[in-house]
C-alpha cells in the first residue's frame, strides 16, 4: 500500500442535499472550512443559494 504526500492527494467532492437546513448549514461550513473538501449543494430557491455561494459551494 502507498501513502500518498500532500501534492498526491485528491479533493474529496461532497453533494450535500439540504444544505440550508439545521444540520445541512452546519455541514456546509465545516466542509467548506477545509481544503479536503470541494462542497456542492442542491437549493430549491436562488436566494438560499446566494449565501452558499459566498461561503464558495457551488450549487445545483
Amino acid at each position: 500500500m502507498k501513502v500518498l504526500n500532500d501534492d498526491e492527494r485528491c479533493m474529496m467532492r461532497i453533494c450535500l442535499i439540504g444544505a440550508n437546513g439545521q444540520i445541512g448549514h452546519h455541514l456546509v461550513n465545516l466542509l467548506s472550512n477545509n481544503d479536503e473538501y470541494s462542497v456542492k449543494a442542491m437549493v430549491r430557491k436562488e436566494e438560499q443559494a446566494k449565501a452558499l455561494r459566498e461561503n464558495g459551494v457551488d450549487r445545483s
